[in-house]
Formats: structure tokens, sequence, C-alpha cells
């Protein structure tokens, strides 16, 4: 049964991909980006756990019923025409949009130049905690001035804007090439990429867009090669990247299995068993250890205000995920609301195509937001699902002032953007 549903997964990445090839914006549009993730990081792990005699009964299957359902609920929200948009329509005084541009990559990056300021041991960490954690939190308002600068440039060649997005993809590779940061690639590129769609409507061709992920999958299955490179305590020996057997490692990953997915194996299996779910309690969880500030309430308040969750791995079989594993979004998913969970991933894809559509049409705000937005939906693939809903918080608190500051005088929240009064200055 499991193989029989490995190729029915394998089908379904390939429907989403093929999806992809019929237009040329399709291979910027969420469910092309999701199939590629599934097939190139889900799919590889769950081909190495067939066969494993330690998997819980039936837990491998129910992992991929559960990871089938919400790759499809990733085409199948998407599609949905949802109502929309639900953001200000506003127009923007373009030296206004520049300077808050400024303004929040500047900021995002003193907090970054702070951050690697701190103790190796810190920095190096597979997960931050304390002081690291709070200095991301700030430095994070790096994309959105990076996003800014890059829409700005592409329509402008505004030479601040040039170098505001030089500034900030100097950050981006600094924590790309010493710290090995997957996510960073994915942003950095793809902002880069929507930035030159929505503004020039160019894209890359779709043999060179193949070809990157196939050599994305090489690179982030053995990342922890690189890491063990990059982040040694003595002199980097940079020789030795040229030595990572990237096929040998993908060989062994499809022989063994990855331990992401082997975590979602046994949450799935212990959730079913156990019949308990947290009913969305999760995210809250997640949102007060996202924003509430430890280092101001003090770590007994930040306690008190999360609620119990069950963690029937651990309580029915031992099992526990090891530190800097991620435990996917379909695990959380399922542990919310059984297999009903994976409407968490219709309603990401259904936000994301509401984005897309807009921003295609020349929306700037929408132009922003999914180039923000894109790797936090594919990180609730990878990760858990709280990547796509926390960000929206951040953006409240540090990105809508900025936009706020820099709409044309005198609009208001909900004013249709291209309205006769003003001239449209964020349309292609």
């Amino acid at each position: 049964m499991a193989l029989l549903l490995t190729g029915l997964l394998t089908l379904v990445c390939c429907g989403l991909l093929l999806w992809g090839t019929v237009r040329r914006e399709r291979i910027y549009e969420f469910p092309f980006l999701a199939g590629a993730v599934v097939a190139g990081w889900i799919l590889p792990q769950a081909i190495g756990l067939i066969g494993d005699p330690f998997l819980p009964a039936d837990g491998l299957e129910m992992a991929l019923v559960m990871t089938i359902l919400c790759a499809g609920m990733c085409y199948l929200g998407y599609v949905w025409k949802a109502p929309g948009p639900f953001w200000p329509q506003w127009d923007f005084d373009m030296g206004r949009l520049e300077k808050g541009a400024a303004a929040l990559t500047l900021f995002g990056g003193g907090f970054y130049v702070a951050l690697s300021r701190l103790p190796e041991e810190q920095i190096t960490a597979t997960q931050y905690e304390g002081t690291p954690v709070a200095f991301l939190f700030f430095a994070d308002t790096l994309a959105y001035g990076f996003a800014i600068s890059l829409l700005i440039f592409s329509r402008t060649s505004s030479r601040l804007a040039l170098m505001l997005a030089l500034i900030g993809s100097s950050f981006y590779l600094e924590r790309i090439i010493f710290s090995g940061r997957r996510g960073d690639v994915v942003q950095l590129v793809l902002m880069v990429l929507l930035a030159a769609w929505f503004q020039r409507k160019k894209t890359i061709p779709l043999p060179a867009m193949i070809g990157a992920l196939l050599l994305g999958a090489l690179a982030f299955n053995n990342i922890d090669q690189y890491r063990a490179i990059v982040l040694s305590n003595s002199d980097r020996d940079w020789a030795k990247v040229s030595e990572i057997d990237y096929l040998g490692g993908m060989e062994t990953l499809a022989k063994e299995g990855g331990e992401e997915f082997k975590n979602a194996v046994y949450n799935i299996a212990a959730t079913q068993a156990a019949t308990s779910y947290d009913f969305g309690i999760f995210h809250w969880n997640m949102l007060v250890f996202n924003y509430v500030p430890a280092q101001l309430v003090g770590q007994d308040l930040k306690e008190a205000l999360t609620l119990d969750m069950p963690q029937p791995a651990l309580s029915n079989f031992g099992y526990a995920a090891n530190v800097g594993a991620t435990e996917t979004g379909m695990s959380d998913a399922f542990g919310s609301f059984w297999f009903f969970g994976a409407l968490k991933f219709f309603f990401i894809a259904a936000v994301m195509g509401i984005i897309f559509r807009a921003a295609s049409s020349g929306d700037i705000v929408a132009q922003i937001f999914y180039m923000v937005m894109a790797p936090n939906a594919l990180h609730a693939i990878t990760h858990h699902t709280q990547w796509f809903l926390s960000p929206w918080v951040h953006m409240i608190i540090f990105l809508y002032p900025v936009l706020y500051y820099a709409r044309v005088a005198g609009q208001q929240p909900g004013t249709a953007a291209g309205s006769p009064h003003h001239e449209r200055v964020d349309h292609v």
C-alpha cells in the first residue's frame, strides 16, 4: 500500500509541475512551487521509509495520504476564485516608498549586524533562542525593504533602489554562504525573479527553472554536509565543499528516509491512535511564542499564556524529534483536524491565488505580499503551517506603517487604486 501511495503522490507532484508549464508565469505560482517542494524534498524522504520495520503500523500510509491531500489542496485552493483583495487599494508616491524601503533595509540590516556579533555558539545553533530570536524579529524587516527596492528598481532603474537592493542581497548572501540557510536562498531567488515578472513581465526559461529546481533539491537535501563545513569551529576548509557527494546523499536519503517525514509519520500515527487533536491550539501557542517577548514579560507569564497541547508521539511511542529536524505542515494539519486539516493548505493556496492575481494586474501591495509570503507558504509544507500565519502580524506592525506613509495623500483604506483622482503609479 505504501508503494502505491508513493506512486500516487508522485503523480500528484507531476500534475502540479506540468500545470506550471502551460503558461510562462505559472512557474512562479504557488501550485508549481508547492509541487517542486513536495517532489524534491518530501518524496525522496518518503521513498526511503518504505519498508522501514520500526515505523508505527499504518503510520507511513496515513502520512502519505495526508501529503497527497495537502498537495491536492495546494492546487484546488489556488484555482478557486476567492473574493479579494483584502488589503487597502492605494496608489503610492514612489519617492516616499523608496524612503520607506531605505528605512526598512537599514533597520533590518542593523539587527542582522547585531545578530552576527553575538557569541558564535548562539548564531550557529540550528534553532535560535533568547536574544537571537529577538534580533531576528526586527531583522526580518529587511525582507520588506528588499522587496520594495527590487520593485522600484525594476520599474524605474533608480540608483538608490539598486543600492538598497544590493545592500539587502549582501545580507542574504552572507547567511546563505556562511550559515547554509536554505530559506534565504529561496527568498533571495524568488524575490529577484518575481520583481522582474511583476514589473517587466520577464521570466526565466522553463528549462532553466527546472534545472535550478533539480540543483536545489540536490543542494538542500545535502545541506547538513555543507553546514558541517562552514559552521566548523576550526578554520573553514572551503575545498571540502566541492567534495560533497550530492548524488550519494540523495541516494542515501532515498534508501533510509529523512528525519522530517519520519517525524510526520510518528506524529500522525500517534494522533490517530490517541484521537487527541488540538483543534487549532497549535496556532495560538505559536503566536504567543513568536510575539510575546519573554525578556519583557518574563518566561513564566509567557508560558502561562500558552495552552496545553497533546504530544501523542512522545506519549504513545516514546518518540521525540531530533533538534533541528522539522515536523512538516502535514503533521500539524493532521494534529489539528485529522485529515480535514488538509484544508489549511486550501486556505493558504486560496490566499496566495488572490495575491498573485492582483499582483500580476499591477497592484504593488499585492506584489510585495507575494514576494514576501511565497517562501513562507512553502515553509508551511516543510516546517509547519504557522509559517504562513505569523508573518501577517509582523507585516501589520512593520510594513503597514511604511505603506501608509507612502500612499498618495488623502487616500483612505479601501480606496480603489487607479481612481480618476490620482495618477496610477503602481501599475506596470
